[in-house]
């Protein structure tokens, strides 16, 4: 079976050591790397950062065979997501118990566009930094919810 993974740093900043290494494990361990920009909140969004995190990227010598992905290109297809397990409360944003999947204003949040665009693009492993340690059970939640097991 082929390793898919995904390198997804977020454009708010240029590409830090951390985010070097985990682009770097990620491209060592898999078959086929994806290059995602997790930009689904846009107001952190500093501009120019992409663009100098792909030329970071570029000039460690790090392919991806797809990609850069924007997030924020899928935005429909992550609400179509969240309204199939999602209830909409009274400020109009869509939860799935206390998590909030959609914002009032239709973007979603992290932990949703996070799951659907793994399992859109066929991710089978993850490497990121223990600082998204907490996140794993919360998506392995919404990737049953979600019907992706």
């Amino acid at each position: 079976m082929s390793t898919r993974a995904r390198f997804a740093p977020s454009p708010t900043g240029p590409l830090h050591l951390g985010g070097a290494l985990s682009a770097v494990a990620n491209r060592r361990r898999a078959d086929w790397l994806l290059l995602r920009i997790d930009d689904t909140d846009a107001g952190r969004e500093v501009e120019g950062a992409c663009e100098a995190i792909v030329a970071d990227l570029e000039w460690l010598g790090l392919g991806w065979e797809e990609g850069p992905v924007r997030q924020s290109s899928r935005i429909e297809r992550h609400r179509e997501a969240a309204r199939g397990i999602g209830i909409e409360d009274t400020e109009g944003a869509v939860r799935f118990g206390t998590l909030t999947l959609l914002r009032p204003d239709g973007t979603p949040t992290y932990h949703l566009a996070s799951v659907v665009d793994d399992h859109d693009f066929g991710i089978t492993h993850v490497v990121r930094g223990a600082d998204h340690r907490a996140n794993t059970e919360l998506q392995q939640e919404l990737t049953r919810a979600l019907g992706f097991e």
